[in-house]
């Protein structure tokens, strides 16, 4: 009964990380954007790590759990390395050190003590944006089955919400007060966002649950009647918003990501069992309703896609310049958190502006390249290794689909998506994503160990059906 009460107070506290992730906590700056939903977050993620701590005691971690909590352990001792002081002698052998010690020596400031990290404050504040994502992991992988559903469910929700006032902030136009940090993007549709991208990014890596949702719900229900029609028809209204929505961001990453997502869920209703004709009508389908969405949306949205100049994009000056940083801070980076200085060292002058700068590289693994040098880019390279190995074990299984099944496809394809973008933008730093790209781990994890949780009635009783039945309600 205890243990029952306290993964009930876990559940609901995830739910609150989950929430205020989503709604308060995506400005430009993130976390230090609100200090009172930020530190709020941060205090109910470190009680929902607690609780989850406390609750899996006992409990026999899986091999696909072992190696995140690995990496993640990785990341904790990569930061608390980077905190540690070192000696003159040792800081100033490091790359890129010696030239501020000359420049401390220069002003008359003697070199002393100093971290690895060329701002500790700066890493501090990165080690603690991860904890949302830290939080509702373990909350995810404690809750069994109907816990992450019902986490996913909320996840869908709220980025149902936020994509309906997209659309209100559009139609109510620039001066809008439903539109929460002017003055960016006044003319596109942000949601809870203070970025187009982000906002695109996240309604795209909400698609391919909605697609998962729509494959199941007709499978289970053909051959029952036609009130399965009503269950049908919300998962495809969800898609439909979801998709007005990134049109009406006017991201072309987000309207990229849509078309990922639309083939990825061609894959997912061909892996549930679906004739190779009605994956080829599903398509047709998918095209033609996208071009209606690209007339609802307006002539705007195109305009914008056939504007697009490759070559004229901010991002590859910027991009370049971050791989010169990476060579001057060698091996072991300049520390979480401090691109900001790292870049502007070597920043020409021309893209150095006293009353703006460059916060971010527009490509994650770049930035987290020059930030943590080889050991962060070791830590990348084991998430690849780890996503590839389960997705593919997901993928290519011959059990028969199932919810749960479908259900982690489908957060495989969110996390690629979450991946690609990655190249090209920083939306993974913002806590709704994060938390988002959170879930669909744990997802993936707790499917790929073969044991779900414990799943409700209903499931439990679809998949012991027997062979009739089943067949019954495969996709023809």
């Amino acid at each position: 009964m205890r243990n029952e009460r306290a993964d009930r107070v876990n559940f609901w506290l995830a739910v609150l990380v989950l929430a205020t992730s989503q709604v308060l906590c995506n400005g430009p700056d993130g976390l230090a954007g609100s200090v009172i939903a930020g530190t709020g977050l941060q205090l109910l993620s470190i009680a929902t790590i607690v609780g989850c701590i406390a609750s899996w005691q006992g409990r026999r971690i899986s091999n696909p759990d072992r190696l995140l909590l690995a990496m993640l352990a990785g990341v904790l001792l990569l930061a608390a390395i980077e905190l540690v002081p070192l000696p003159p002698a040792l800081w100033t052998s490091l790359a890129g050190r010696s030239v501020l010690s000359a420049d401390m020596q220069r002003i008359g400031v003697t070199a002393g003590w100093h971290a690895l990290s060329l701002s500790p404050i700066a890493s501090e504040r990165s080690l603690l944006a991860l904890l949302p994502a830290i939080a509702i992991y373990l909350a995810a992988r404690n809750a069994g089955w109907s816990g992450r559903k019902r986490f996913l469910q909320i996840v869908m929700a709220l980025g149902l919400f936020s994509a309906l006032l997209g659309i209100a902030q559009v139609s109510a136009g620039p001066d809008s007060d439903l539109r929460l940090y002017r003055p960016s993007n006044l003319s596109d549709a942000v949601g809870f966002f203070a970025n187009r991208n982000h906002y695109g990014s996240l309604l795209a890596m909400l698609l391919p649950f909605a697609i998962g949702w729509a494959i199941h719900e007709f499978q289970r229900g053909r051959g029952i009647g036609h009130a399965w029609i009503v269950r049908l028809l919300l998962p495809c209204g969800a898609m439909f918003v979801l998709f007005i929505g990134i049109l009406l961001s006017h991201s072309r990453a987000g309207l990229l990501l849509a078309a990922l997502a639309g083939m990825g869920g061609l894959a997912l209703l061909w892996r549930s069992g679906a004739r190779v004709r009605v994956v080829l009508v599903v398509g047709v389908c998918g095209v033609l309703a996208g071009v209606l969405a690209l007339q609802i949306a307006g002539g705007d949205v195109v305009s914008r896609v056939t504007a697009l100049q490759i070559g004229a994009d901010t991002r590859w000056p910027v991009q370049a310049t971050t791989l010169l940083a990476t060579h001057r801070y060698g091996a072991f980076g300049s520390g979480l958190g401090t691109f900001v200085n790292a870049y502007q060292s070597v920043a020409p002058d021309y893209q150095v502006d006293q009353n703006a700068y460059v916060n971010h590289a527009n490509n994650d693994y770049l930035e987290l390249w020059l930030e943590t040098g080889w050991p962060g880019g070791a830590l990348i390279v084991l998430f690849f290794i780890w996503y590839g190995r389960v997705a593919m074990k997901l993928w290519l299984s011959s059990r028969q689909s199932t919810a749960g099944l479908m259900l982690a496809r489908a957060a495989s394809l969110s996390l690629l998506l979450a991946l690609t973008h990655a190249a090209l933008e920083y939306q993974l730093r913002k806590p709704g994503i994060m938390v988002l790209f959170a879930l669909g781990c744990a997802l993936l994890s707790a499917q790929a160990t073969g044991s779900s949780g414990k799943r409700p009635a209903r499931l439990r009783s679809e998949v012991s059906a027997p062979p009739r039945s089943r067949r019954a309600s495969s996709t023809d």
